[in-house]
């Protein structure tokens, strides 16, 4: 469902001719006359739930009349083979390997949603609540085998078998893989050697760093794909570049201030899970609260998003006053069909104004915290910082003398003074331990903000500087020389607070040129012979003088629109495009047999130069030719030809990364893809690094660790007994489940894939209303009342003869045989008064149970309504107005037969 849910709304698949949607983990109905859909893991367990719906036992049904079986993962021989000679293989009409597990959340982007990655690849193993040697193998074990089939995935699915080159940063090995790590748990050294030794292939193999061993995977997987015969890679088109990478590369970017829309949106706005909530006031004047996703089904976003922030209110306000105006084109359609016109029109203008609104909304917030966070002189040291240089292009000698007023200033959140203290101690590869603890009591930084600082030597940076003479200096310089970021000419920056690019961008233009050192980004094989550094350059570089012209005319009217020069955000940060290309995705049919076709899904359609949102032509909201945006101009440039590059960057990206993915790509005219296992902002990079080692890490997903150290506590205890000589000691039932190293590769993709069936509902007794449990007072009333008013023997009736026995009920059955007898002579005036307020009372009753009923009917309308309500809602509402408007005739035309009859 979730896999679904990414990609395709409940409304996109109803339309599809689907009746329904359910988990396979749950009880459902059979469906015999019909046919479907599986889209699975492809787990042992989910062939088994599908042999079990297909072929029952013997005298059951089948759940369906036939099947069509798509799995997101490749899947392994064994378990085809044991689907197809299983008695439901008659009733399979297809079997497909989609390739889809990966969740893209833009069209050149995608994650793996798995953001305790940077834990397990970065984690120091020298505290008190580091995992064991076997528990940190076994998550690394989990990582490598997540990304690699997600890195098959997208190369599949991309067509692409490419080149592989992965980081190898000069220095020691990271995280629990470092020797030197696994040496500091409580197995000691001798374990981490032969666990070292012992590797075997497909494990994890320590002293290798995590991007050659997850590069080596890949390799594999591409070569086991390609054995079947399917070929990868289109014939007019070279050969791509997978290019292995962690956070480790780059600790500048997650730090810095950036001022493009989207990054600086996801910095300085509270938004969770590319969700916003937007409060406005509505056209009757009362507030409301409107809860917006920003992703690439909002045009408006998509086009803004790599915008300078100062471009992005321009075009929003242009935009909103162009739509503004677009209601008066509905004042002369007075006949129904104009109305029903107007119905179909007028929802899409408000949805329009709607996002402008919320993106304006959004830019104001960011221009707000800009000016009153005192961003500007922040960004100033931090570019100085991250470059070494001024907007001159001479070496910062003023650096501390700039930052000590900022440190010290209490308006200043203690966040942003980690990331001005973290920037300095990159830029000088590690500062004295006494400066470094008179910045942090300038910052009055607490614990957690001072372990963010110094936790950053897990990621290969040197905080604190030795002797002049230690061998580190040497490495330091060599990153230095290799991952430089490419820094414009002095005086010649766009805007003097974004002069810092990130340093993926200077691995794939080195590359394109051919000069990217192959000592820190190797290739797995296949290295090239000759340099094709010219061809790739005389490919690319077809950015047009007039489309440069009019890129740099856009950004100083932008200037211009907010201030000028004088304005802050004229030294605020500069983005190339503004939307990215439009990708369409059509699912592939009539495949009837494994890998016999290759997908064709991802393709992408030519975009649209059309830069109003609105669609139309000028006098509708659209824009003329001269009014076209620098990303419009550069997605016109399309070139089939060149070479596709895919990034994958281990333990997090950062939204200026995915940036400049976009840019390469356009101002290269090549497909740039960047993957990563979450995206980080600046906040939650601070905060990971702020509990890294410490017992708020957040937990390592249930690979049963905690099975695991319950059976090792128990057997511990057991053989404690023992050795005390207690030979009534029984040995543990709980066996220590094995560690996923420890197991094959299905084992493992079962381990983490599978889900337990959803045992059926035990039907629970209905909650008893307002109505009933007064109903049940009344008649529990009613029996106090006759116990109170019965006769008894110390008081006979006066009048009644000694031989006539007066009655003497002892429990409730008599009591209500004695109350139902109205035939008898009772002279008694208080029996008689007590019948009456039994007849009172059961009436009451009655009504009662009669008002519970009808409550209870109530209550199932509302639901009724409420469902229909919810799916009105997901309808959207243009939709919903074409809905209702069918409705409505539906009734006229049972109206209009009624009559007839």
């Amino acid at each position: 469902m979730q896999y679904l849910s990414a990609v395709m709304r409940m409304f996109d698949i109803l339309e599809q001719n689907i009746t329904k949607v359910e988990n396979i983990e749950k009880l459902r109905d059979p469906q015999p006359t019909m046919e479907t859909i599986y889209l699975l893991c492809s787990t042992s367990q989910n062939i088994d739930r599908i042999i079990s719906d297909l072929a029952p036992p013997a005298g059951t049904p089948p759940h369906y009349e036939a099947a069509h079986v798509f799995f997101v993962d490749a899947i392994s021989d064994d378990l085809v083979t044991k689907l197809t000679q299983s008695k439901a293989a008659p009733r399979l009409k297809q079997l497909v390997e989609l390739f889809i597990s990966m969740w893209p959340i833009e069209s050149q982007v995608f994650s793996l949603k798995h953001p305790t990655s940077f834990y397990s690849i970065f984690q120091p193993m020298n505290t008190k609540f580091a995992p064991t040697m076997d528990e940190s193998l076994a998550l690394l074990q989990d990582e490598l085998d997540m990304a690699t089939q997600s890195l098959l995935n997208v190369c599949v699915t991309l067509n692409e078998n490419p080149l592989i080159r992965y980081l190898n940063m000069p220095g020691k090995v990271l995280g629990p893989l470092s020797v030197e790590a696994q040496a500091d748990t409580v197995e000691g050294t001798f374990a981490a050697d032969d666990a070292r030794k012992g590797q075997g292939l497909g494990r994890v193999q320590i002293g290798m760093p995590f991007t050659q061993q997850l590069a080596l995977r890949v390799q594999a997987a591409l070569d086991e794909y390609t054995s079947h015969g399917q070929m990868l890679g289109d014939p007019g088109r070279p050969r791509g570049v997978l290019f292995i990478t962690d956070r480790s590369m780059d600790l500048w970017s997650p730090f810095l201030h950036e001022f493009t829309y989207q990054a600086m949106v996801y910095d300085l706005v509270d938004i969770q899970d590319g969700k916003y909530k937007h409060s406005f006031q509505n056209s009757e004047g009362q507030r409301e609260e409107l809860e917006v996703e920003l992703n690439d089904e909002d045009d408006v976003w998509t086009r803004i998003r790599h915008l300078h922030i100062a471009e992005a209110i321009e075009y929003l306000t242009r935009e909103f006053k162009s739509h503004m105006g677009e209601a008066s084109q509905f004042n002369d359609q007075l006949s129904i069909d104009g109305m029903r016109d107007m119905l179909a029109s007028l929802p899409h203008m408000q949805q329009t104004k709607q996002r402008l609104s919320v993106h304006l909304t959004l830019a104001q917030l960011c221009m707000d915290k800009f000016e009153k966070s005192k961003l500007a002189a922040q960004a100033m040291v931090e570019q100085n910082s991250a470059t070494g240089q001024t907007p001159e292009g001479t070496r910062p000698k003023t650096l501390i003398e700039e930052m000590v007023p900022l440190l010290d200033d209490p308006t200043i959140s203690g966040s942003d003074k980690v990331r001005i203290i973290a920037l300095y101690i990159l830029f000088c590869d590690g500062v004295h331990d006494e400066d470094r603890r008179r910045l942090f009591l300038h910052a009055r930084l607490t614990g957690g903000e001072m372990a963010a600082v110094n936790n950053l030597t897990h990621l290969s940076a040197r905080v604190v500087r030795e002797a002049s003479t230690s061998s580190l200096d040497a490495i330091f310089r060599k990153r230095r020389k290799y991952l430089a970021p490419r820094l414009p000419a002095a005086g010649q920056a766009e805007y003097e607070l974004s002069r810092f690019q990130p340093l993926i961008r200077t691995m794939m233009e080195d590359h394109m040129l051919s000069r990217l050192d192959q000592t820190m980004f190797p290739y797995v094989r296949d290295a090239p012979q000759e340099s094709r550094g010219t061809q790739l350059l005389n490919q690319s570089m077809t950015f047009s003088s007039s489309a440069q012209d009019y890129a740099t005319g856009l950004l100083h009217s932008a200037i211009s629109a907010t201030g000028g020069k004088d304005s802050p955000l004229a030294r605020v940060g500069f983005g190339f495009d503004g939307s990215s290309s439009s990708r369409s995705q059509v699912m592939r049919a009539g495949t009837t047999s494994l890998r016999s076709a290759k997908p064709t899904w991802h393709q992408k359609g030519r975009s649209q130069s059309v830069t109003s949102i609105g669609g139309g032509t000028v006098g509708a909201g659209g824009t003329s030719a001269t009014m076209r945006t620098a990303s419009s101009v550069l997605t016109e440039m399309s070139n089939p030809t060149a070479q596709r590059m895919i990034v994958f960057m281990a333990g997090g990206m950062t939204y200026s990364e995915i940036r400049t993915a976009y840019q390469v790509g356009k101002r290269n005219n090549t497909e740039v893809y960047l993957g990563s296992s979450h995206v980080s902002t600046p906040s939650s990079f601070i905060d990971c690094l702020r509990v890294m080692g410490t017992p708020r890490q957040p937990p390592p997903p249930d690979l049963h660790v905690e099975q695991r150290r319950q059976a090792e506590e128990l057997q511990a205890a057991y053989e404690q007994e023992v050795s005390k000589g207690n030979k009534r000691a029984k040995p543990p039932m709980l066996k220590k489940p094995k560690y996923p190293q420890e197991l094959p590769p299905q084992e493992r993709y079962d381990l983490r894939y599978s889900t337990p069936d959803v045992p059926e509902p035990v039907p629970e007794a209905p909650e008893k209303s307002g109505a009933r449990r007064i109903s049940e007072q009344i008649k529990s009333k009613v029996s106090d009342v006759a116990h109170a008013h019965k006769p008894t023997e110390s008081a006979p009736p006066a009048s009644s003869s000694p031989a006539t026995p007066s009655p003497q009920p002892s429990d409730m059955s008599r009591f209500k045989s004695y109350g139902c007898v109205m035939s008898h002579n009772i002279p008694m005036s208080g029996v008689t008064l007590t019948s009456a307020k039994e007849r009172h009372y059961a009436y009451l009753s009655s009504r009662m149970d009669a008002l519970a009923t009808t409550l209870q009917h109530t209550q199932h309308y509302m639901n009724i309504a409420s469902e229909q309500a919810a799916y009105m809602k997901e309808l959207g509402v243009g939709q919903a107005a074409i809905f209702m408007a069918a409705l409505d005739q539906v009734d006229r035309e049972n109206d209009t037969n009624t009559a007839t009859e």
